[in-house]
């Protein structure tokens, strides 16, 4: 699992190919997930704190 954020895979007609990453990509791919995971937990407690105030979660 920890090798997704150093490593691309490929998919081309021969196989998979694997591409190690460098560094500066690695760190980008990883403050990427970071904040996608940041993100989607922010917006689940947001509609969580909404729901039992009995906001409309529309508004």
């Amino acid at each position: 699992m920890v090798a997704t954020l150093y490593t691309r895979s490929i998919q081309s007609r021969e196989g998979i190919i694997i591409k190690a990453l460098d560094c500066d990509v690695a760190v980008a791919s990883r403050d990427a997930l970071a904040k996608t995971i940041y993100a989607r937990l922010f917006d689940w407690h947001v509609e969580k704190i909404n729901w039992s105030v009995g906001q409309d979660s529309n508004s």
